[in-house]
């Protein structure tokens, strides 16, 4: 998995299935998840925005297409899942966007 990715791009990355889980027909989804922060009662933030994915035929790789923007996903630290019918992988950290802090008024 990349450690930065880009809006609206496609991105192929190397995967390793268990074979079982490899059935045609299976569901199969990535997610990217930001559990936001709290502050005494108030919780703010939280995003889980699910990518349209495929599988190659070999099965060796996953390709997805990340949010159109940040307006969808904010930029910044994220955690991505992939699941396979009900069986969900371990989680990987990755930087949404450019990893830059936004533009400010001076």
């Amino acid at each position: 998995m990349p450690k930065n990715l880009k809006f609206h791009s496609r991105v192929t990355t190397p995967i390793d299935v268990p074979f079982e889980l490899t059935r045609p027909g299976a569901k199969l989804q990535a997610a990217l998840m930001d559990l936001g922060f709290s502050s005494h009662a108030f919780h703010s933030s939280a995003r889980l925005v699910f990518m349209g994915t495929t599988i190659s035929a070999n099965k060796k790789s996953l390709t997805f297409i990340t949010p159109p923007s940040g307006c969808v996903f904010p930029a910044g630290p994220a955690t991505t899942f992939l699941t396979i019918d009900d069986v969900t992988s371990p989680d990987t950290w990755v930087m949404m966007g450019s990893g830059r802090s936004p533009p400010t008024r001076e």
